[in-house]
C-alpha cells in the first residue's frame, strides 16, 4: 500500500519529468536553434529537430495525463502504466544517445540525453519493483 510521502513523491517526480520533457519539447519544435544552443550543440536541420521534440514533448505530456487521470478517478494505474512505457523510452533513448556519443554520431553537448533519461528510467524501475503507485511489489 502506498502512503502519503510515496504519493507524494510519484506526484513531484512525475511532475518535474513532465514539465522538463514537455517544456524541452516545447523548446525543441519552437526555437529549435535557440534549444540546442542552450544545450552546447550546434544547430543541426531545424525540422528534423522540431521532429524529434514533437515526441519528447509527448513523453513530458504523457506523465501530466497520467497524474490528470489520477486526480480525476482516485487511482493511479493509468500513471503507473506511463511509467513503465516511458521507462522503456528513456532506457532505448538513453542507450542509443549514449552509444551515438561514444561513436561521434552526436556531439558531447548531447550528453545530458542519456544522463536524464537513463537516470530517471532506473528511478522509476527501481520505485515500479516496490510497489509504487500501487503495483506488486
Amino acid at each position: 500500500m502506498n502512503s502519503g510521502w510515496r504519493n507524494t513523491a510519484a506526484v513531484l517526480l512525475s511532475l518535474f519529468a513532465g514539465a522538463a520533457d514537455a517544456g524541452t519539447g516545447g523548446a525543441l519544435v519552437f526555437a529549435p536553434v535557440l534549444a540546442l544552443q542552450l544545450m552546447g550543440v550546434p544547430p543541426r536541420d531545424p525540422a528534423m529537430v522540431a521532429f524529434v521534440g514533437a515526441f519528447v514533448g509527448a513523453v513530458g505530456i504523457s506523465y501530466l495525463c497520467g497524474l490528470a487521470s489520477w486526480r480525476s478517478s482516485g487511482s493511479p494505474r493509468a500513471l503507473r502504466e506511463v511509467w513503465k512505457v516511458t521507462a522503456l523510452v528513456r532506457f532505448a533513448v538513453g542507450v542509443y544517445s549514449a552509444v551515438a556519443i561514444a561513436r561521434g554520431a552526436l556531439e558531447p553537448g548531447w550528453w545530458t540525453v542519456p544522463a536524464f533519461d537513463l537516470s530517471l528510467a532506473a528511478v522509476q524501475i527501481a520505485l515500479l519493483r516496490r510497489g509504487w503507485l500501487g503495483g506488486e511489489p
